[in-house]
């Protein structure tokens, strides 16, 4: 990736990817290109993808853009249907997941500031390879470490 003041110029399916979980993430821009500012990642979710549990960035805000399929998404104690071309912004402290309901791979751009969560990544991919899907005191740990919480389905 580029130094910080460097462009950065990708080309489809270009730059570093982690598949985990049935999804694949495309780094396009990192934390180390930003200054921290931002990161930014192509999140292509499996068929059926249940999504992540319902949980609550303490300090970071996500916006989700579809560029394909569609995607069912939690935020707060709202529901919806995001089909392409949907934005979403999720705030800070506010309880939200997602999901595909398709048969098919959805994608997202996932615009996360401050920067750094591509990190939680890199460490969730090889505990799944491991473990399979971590158990809830290891999801803890993780969640702790990028400052989120993890919150019980209702």
């Amino acid at each position: 990736m580029a130094a910080r003041g460097e462009s950065i110029i990708l080309q489809p399916g270009e730059g570093r990817t982690i598949e985990t979980l049935g999804s694949k993430m495309g780094f396009k821009a990192v934390t180390e290109d930003t200054g921290g500012l931002y990161s930014l990642i192509e999140y292509e979710a499996g068929p059926k993808f249940s999504g992540p549990a319902p949980h609550i960035h303490l300090e970071m805000e996500e916006g989700f853009y579809v560029v394909e399929g569609a995607f069912d998404l939690q935020v707060g104690e709202e529901s919806v249907r995001a089909p392409v071309g949907s934005f979403i912004l999720i705030p800070r402290g506010v309880v939200h997941t997602f999901a595909n309901p398709l048969d098919t791979p959805s994608k997202f751009l996932l615009i996360a500031s401050p920067g750094g969560f591509e990190h939680y990544f890199e460490e969730l991919a090889p505990l799944v390879e491991k473990h399979g899907y971590p158990q809830p005191e290891a999801m803890q740990g993780l969640a702790e470490k990028y400052n989120f919480r993890i919150v019980p389905r209702s």
